[in-house]
């Protein structure tokens, strides 16, 4: 197999960098099982785990970048739903602020949305990820947390 552009032959995957079969039918369930648990563990370890969604959607599953994130956000609705509902319900929510940045995020999603569907190529989409990616590891690695930093 060989890496590189377009990935021949199969349409609307032109993004893809390796040329390497997908997993589908009974494999893709256990794959998408199995990646579910994995990340759902790491991301109650740490609060960065619901950022591996989109890699790991574009290279444990074949799915295009605009996929795995259509995907990602989906995923993300669901597995939230049941912690802001408990979160609502023990008064832990400040309503002006939650709904404030709602607001804001509602109008920055569309746009971003219209800017990854209409504007910038997969490629570039991938790429500006990969380097968020490596920005939020170098933060990760470098801020301390205050209850370490004081000792």
């Amino acid at each position: 197999a060989s890496m590189g552009w377009p990935r021949a032959g199969v349409p609307g995957q032109e993004w893809a960098l390796l040329t390497y079969a997908p997993p589908h039918g009974a494999l893709f369930f256990a794959v998408a099982v199995a990646l579910a648990i994995v990340l759902g563990v790491v991301s109650r370890l740490m609060p960065y785990g619901p950022i591996l969604l989109v890699p790991a959607g574009i290279f444990l599953l074949g799915l295009s970048p605009i996929t795995a994130e259509g995907t990602a956000l989906f995923v993300l609705l669901l597995a939230s739903l049941p912690g802001m509902l408990m979160k609502a319900q023990r008064g832990e929510i400040h309503p002006q602020a939650a709904t404030w940045i709602s607001v804001g995020t509602v109008f920055g999603a569309l746009f971003g949305a219209y800017l990854a569907t209409n504007v910038l190529h997969p490629l570039v989409l991938v790429l500006i990820f990969g380097i968020v990616m490596i920005v939020v590891g170098l933060g990760m690695v470098w801020k301390r947390p205050a209850s370490e930093s004081s000792i």
